[in-house]
């Protein structure tokens, strides 16, 4: 339970951080590919059960072998809403993890900020992201997840963007 809690975080986290910045981003369908680094504090991650993992592929995200490092690949919808604010949305509504940015910064084509997560297991962290124009960008986020039980574990995520065009509906 607690590393499926842990990559649901992973995933929240991650879907908030990519997604709208006015001037710099597109609105319409990103791929969104995020690479996670847990500093082999545990083993593999276990098996997502298959109605979870078929939830998650019908709203677009595919799952590969979570063992090694390997990415993660998801399509997100930028409305064209998201990308007026000039901001990155706050992560998908979620009744075990509440997620909140603060300090939010833009210098350039680089947006900064910083994060706390509430619910199932508190999370501290901040990241970035670089646009390379408004088609692309990549950026990096590390977040703390506190739990005495366990431990607490730091993920380190890379993510690279890529615009797939207007239409959210492919």
């Amino acid at each position: 339970m607690f590393r499926r809690s842990f990559v649901l975080l992973a995933v929240l986290a991650s879907a908030g951080a990519h997604t709208a910045v006015a001037q710099v981003m597109k609105p319409g369908l990103w791929e969104i590919t995020t690479s996670t680094d847990m500093g082999g504090a545990r083993p593999a991650m276990p098996a997502i059960p298959p109605e979870q993992l078929a939830e998650m592929q019908k709203r677009g995200i595919k799952m590969p072998p979570m063992a090694g490092g390997q990415p993660m690949t998801v399509r997100h919808c930028v409305t064209r809403e998201e990308a007026e604010r000039g901001e990155p949305p706050q992560p998908r509504d979620n009744p075990r993890v509440k997620c909140e940015r603060s300090d939010l910064r833009r210098d350039g084509n680089t947006v900064k900020w910083k994060m706390r997560c509430t619910g199932e297991r508190d999370a501290l962290g901040e990241g970035s992201i670089t646009y390379s124009g408004p088609q692309a960008y990549s950026g990096t986020s590390s977040i703390t997840v506190m739990d005495a039980t366990h431990g607490n574990m730091t993920m380190n995520h890379k993510y690279t963007g890529k615009w797939l065009g207007p239409d959210c509906n492919r």
